[in-house]
């Protein structure tokens, strides 16, 4: 498997008085993480105080520089890497590269700068790593409300509205909700959001909270010694009949036929349990036929 990052070169850096960094750019990301002393980056013409606990990370062609430390000596940890996830990239802001460090950047950045410039394969993929976790960590940062995203389905190139009532219904489907709430909740006329909804889905809120409900029982079922009528309870249905109807329509059997084919062990490949209930239960359209058809 291709590491997700390369780094290129680390170093706890010292800048005495009277020393700095020449303008230049490169094509390669160089992160700067200052420990001790103060000084000044001037990143893309623009000026960044650096002092302890300030993150920068100057992206590949864009001008910077040092200017020569006045003070204290200026001691920095330093990394150069490229980045090979496309997604990281994506998410990763630089527009602004300067980052308030926390526990996580006090803990992570010493060990990418000890081992960086390992030969060792172990030390490379837990570099990679940890410098994955670190920027990922820094893009989150950067988002003021984190981004919803489904669990179960792929919502690329659904509108932001259906994406938002999704994420509700997964992170709700334990609590009774109806339309209204979700409709609340996205803050639209329910009838234009069941519209768009099913535009984006094929299939309605309802079926959709209902699948969610299943596919989250079904995962009790596998995972968990939780007895039967808890599950039910659990999972938001609020009437055993109702819940054993409805997981026979998405899953095709009971839930008591479903827990026996597929008792708990602890010994199990975990991917392999998931690739068995997501073979059960397909696809949200591809779960929905049986049930479409059951109500024709």
């Amino acid at each position: 498997m291709k590491n997700r990052t390369k780094v290129l070169w680390t170093e706890k850096a010292e800048f005495p008085i009277g020393w700095g960094i020449k303008k230049h750019s490169h094509d390669y990301y160089h992160l700067f993480y200052i420990v001790e002393g103060n000084g000044s980056f001037i990143i893309h013409e623009q000026v960044f105080d650096a002092k302890p606990d300030l993150c920068y990370i100057i992206p590949p062609g864009v001008p910077h520089e040092l200017e020569k430390v006045k003070d204290n000596t200026l001691i920095s940890y330093e990394i150069k890497f490229l980045i090979h996830d496309e997604d990281i990239v994506k998410h990763l802001n630089l527009e602004t590269p300067q980052f308030v460090g926390d526990e996580f950047f006090r803990s992570i950045i010493p060990s990418i700068v000890a081992n960086g410039r390992s030969k060792d394969s172990y030390y490379i993929r837990n570099t990679d790593a940890f410098l994955c976790s670190l920027l990922v960590h820094i893009a989150n940062k950067n988002d003021v409300e984190e981004a919803p995203n489904s669990e179960l389905i792929d919502t690329a190139g659904f509108h932001k509205i259906t994406i938002k009532a999704i994420d509700f219904i997964e992170q709700q489907y334990m609590k009774r909700i109806y339309l209204d709430d979700v409709a609340d909740h996205v803050g639209y006329n329910r009838n234009y959001l069941c519209s768009l909804f099913k535009k984006d889905t094929d299939i309605t809120i309802i079926d959709y909270l209902n699948y969610v409900r299943i596919r989250k029982a079904c995962e009790y079922i596998v995972y968990s010694d939780i007895d039967m009528n808890r599950i039910c309870y659990r999972v938001g249905f609020t009437n055993p009949n109702h819940f054993n109807r409805t997981f026979k329509k998405f899953v095709g059997l009971p839930p008591t036929v479903f827990s026996k084919l597929h008792p708990f062990d602890i010994n199990d490949d975990n991917d392999s349990v998931d690739s068995t209930l997501n073979k059960q239960l397909l696809t949200v359209p591809e779960a929905l036929k049986t049930l479409n058809q059951t109500n024709e």
